[in-house]
């Protein structure tokens, strides 16, 4: 473990699939920071685990038996609101993503992807941050949903009060682009876009970075 490693964080990985589980904790072993790590295989294994044994990061397959993962984001992050969640899917494709995103989702990677990009995704949830997998920011997210084609009911009154600069961050946020990313991109300090998420949650009424990640990737979705 570095300096720059957070603290040892326990893992839960809930996929329906064995080998799937299995590669997946054999990916994440060399990452000192990651403490105890169990899996699950569904939904209610998973709710017996954290009842035991709360853990701070999740893995979560959107194709589970019984239930769907997006339902299963939902259900954990109901009862374990500070849990931070990764999905890993087959189900690269716009819709999905955006509802796990809504859902509460920190990050999304592709199962095609590199498996780095898993190690990076868990990486970015421990911080709390967003984390899109190489092939899921290719995808169109803008034009993701075929439920509307505005933004829902109170969004758009809510980001009205924003600069074009602060929906331009607003709009990164809700892409998967990091703190130091978005100051690269726009020329500026991090200490800046920190300053810009800052006046956001503010301005929104948002209570935590929670809050406007949500709001972060409907605003990336419609806006």
């Amino acid at each position: 473990m570095t300096a720059s490693d957070p603290p040892p964080l326990d893992l839960l990985v809930i996929d329906d699939h064995a080998i799937v589980r299995q590669g997946v904790m054999m990916l994440v072993q060399p990452l000192h920071w990651i403490g105890r790590c169990r899996d699950a295989e569904d939904l209610a294994e998973a709710l017996r685990l954290m009842e035991t044994a709360p853990a701070d990061i999740a893995i979560v397959d959107l194709s589970l038996r019984g239930h769907s993962g997006l339902d299963a984001i939902t259900a954990l992050l109901d009862r374990w609101p500070d849990l931070r969640i990764v999905v890993l899917s087959m189900h690269a494709d716009p819709v999905h993503c955006q509802r796990a995103l809504q859902r509460g989702a920190l990050g999304f990677v592709a199962k095609d992807d590199a498996s780095d990009e898993l190690a990076q995704a868990l990486r970015r949830a421990a911080a709390r941050e967003r984390y899109l997998s190489t092939s899921v920011r290719a995808l169109p997210l803008g034009a993701s949903s075929a439920e509307s084609d505005r933004l829902p009911q109170g969004i758009d009154a809510a980001a009205a009060q924003l600069t074009a600069r602060e929906k331009q961050v607003l709009a990164m946020i809700g892409r998967g682009w990091s703190a130091a990313e978005i100051a690269q991109e726009l020329g500026r300090s991090v200490k800046t876009v920190e300053a810009h998420r800052n006046n956001l949650r503010e301005k929104l009424g948002l209570k935590n970075n929670r809050q406007l990640l949500q709001f972060s990737a409907k605003w990336a979705q419609f806006g």
